[in-house]
């Protein structure tokens, strides 16, 4: 976030992916400068890490002032002593469109 805020609006990024293997929750509130200062910002983010994900990562964005809808599709997921269960696998989120 530091390195991007400290960056001219017009030099921000302004679509970003991220599938970070379970830390996307960590990099939403890293990036919350990033995101917020971006008016037309994009996110494509993994929603199938941690079954909280789903849940979490959209209420996140929200606040942040971005809509978006899962991407088509499901991920059977199987973890260790756990049920396997189905979860969306990606978010599409985009900002004053």
């Amino acid at each position: 976030d530091d390195y991007f805020g400290a960056m001219p609006e017009s030099e921000r990024p302004d679509f970003i992916k991220a599938d970070i293997e379970g830390a996307e929750m960590d990099f939403l509130r890293g990036a919350q400068k990033c995101l917020t200062a971006q008016p037309h910002a994009r996110v494509a983010i993994a929603l199938y890490h941690r079954p909280e994900d789903p849940v979490q990562i959209p209420a996140q964005l929200r606040e942040y002032g971005f809509t978006g809808t899962p991407v088509p599709g499901y991920r059977l997921m199987y973890m260790w002593k756990q049920h396997p269960y189905f979860q969306s696998a990606m978010l599409r989120a985009q900002k004053g469109c």
